[in-house]
Formats: C-alpha cells, structure tokens, sequence
C-alpha cells in the first residue's frame, strides 16, 4: 500500500468502519461519528492543535464517548508534514526552494511543535483515564487491515456485517487505489535526522512504543 493509500484509509477510518455517515473533512484532526460518541483522532499532531480538539470533543459530547487514534512513527509524521508544508508554500512563494537555510530552519520549528503537541497528548490522556481510547499501530492499518477492522468494530459495540468486510477487502485489493505516485522523503531532505527526530519524541515513543 502507497503512503498516500494508507494515510487516507486512516483519515477515512471511521467512515469506512461504520454504514453511518462521519462528519469532518478528510485530513481533518477529528472526525466525528453521528451519534457522537465515536471519534478519530488522525494522529496526535495534526495542526499542532490535538490537545484543543480533545478537550472539546469532551466539552461538546460529553465524557461517554469512544475514541481511535492511530500512531505512526514520529519521523514519518515530521517528514511528512514538512513536506506537506512545502507543497502549501510553494503555492505562493518560491522563497523555501531558493533559501534552503530557511527551509530547514522552518522544519526544526515545525518538529518542535509537534514534539510540544505529543507531550500535550500524553498529559491530555493522563488527566482523562476514564475516556475509552482504541490505540492503533499505522503499520497494522498497513498490513493487516481487516484484523483491524474486526478491532475497531470489537472496540465500538457494532456488527461487522460480510459487507463491509468484503467492501474493505475490495478496496485493499483496487489496483487504481495506488495510481499515484509514492510519496518519499528523507529527514536529511529537511535538515534533520533520524535520531534528532527521535530524540524530540523521546516520551511519546516511550509511551507509545508498542504502536510505533
């Protein structure tokens, strides 16, 4: 499965999972189910803005409600939202592209703030114990999609019918599903490494090593 294939079956998680319609817009940090208590939560870090979302989640539907969030690994995440960031800047302005001290120095800020924002996470699931959350890997999204269904369906109480299954099973198996391009990057790309990544995520990966 391509980068892009994978990341907008997990941004469409709960739509997929569920006959019912989801609200929010794909990429979105939080799509909602119609009956308000299940939610997604793309990855801790979209927008670096995850920590307001979950609070509100509570504030709007209450503390009865069933939460999904998936994990991937932190230098992905960075990689892929630098890159992102230089698609969105190079809509106006060549500047990224000709400075590349300036690129660089705009992805270490952009790590840092996500670094800030899967700490903000951890604390958020600290002073929220009783919210019930369904901890996801990327990789198994990637891998063993319908063991993953099965999960999900387990974790909200639904009944996973042969037709949604065999849905998901046909879109793992739609070869135009990976008409585009894979996306690659490397930290090096951003001024980065690996291990510098790593470092900035040190509690998260400590806390969610399992899923990484």
């Amino acid at each position: 499965m391509s980068i892009e294939s994978t990341e907008a079956w997990t941004s469409g998680l709960t739509r997929m999972f569920t006959s019912r319609r989801i609200f929010g817009r794909s990429g979105s940090s939080v799509s909602t189910h119609a009956d308000s208590r299940y939610s997604l939560l793309q990855h801790f870090a979209v927008n670096g803005l995850i920590e307001q979302h979950e609070s509100h989640l509570i504030d709007l539907f209450g503390r009865d409600q069933k939460i999904i969030c998936p994990h991937r690994d932190p230098v992905n995440i960075v990689c892929s939202i630098v890159r992102t960031s230089e698609y969105t800047s190079s809509v106006y302005s060549d500047i990224l592209k000709k400075n590349k001290n300036l690129a660089h120095k705009k992805a270490r800020r952009i790590m840092q703030m996500l670094a800030v924002s899967a700490e903000k996470h951890i604390r958020w699931r600290e002073q929220n114990t009783d919210i019930e959350i369904l901890d996801l890997s990327y990789q198994d999204i990637n891998r063993n999609t319908v063991d993953v269904l099965r999960k999900v369906y387990r974790f909200l109480d639904l009944e996973l019918t042969s037709e949604i299954e065999q849905t998901v099973i046909g879109w793992e198996q739609d070869k135009d599903r990976n008409r585009f391009a894979r996306n690659t990057y490397a930290a090096e790309e951003f001024g980065l490494t690996d291990d510098q990544i790593r470092d900035a995520f040190q509690p998260y990966i400590a806390r969610f090593s399992e899923f990484i």
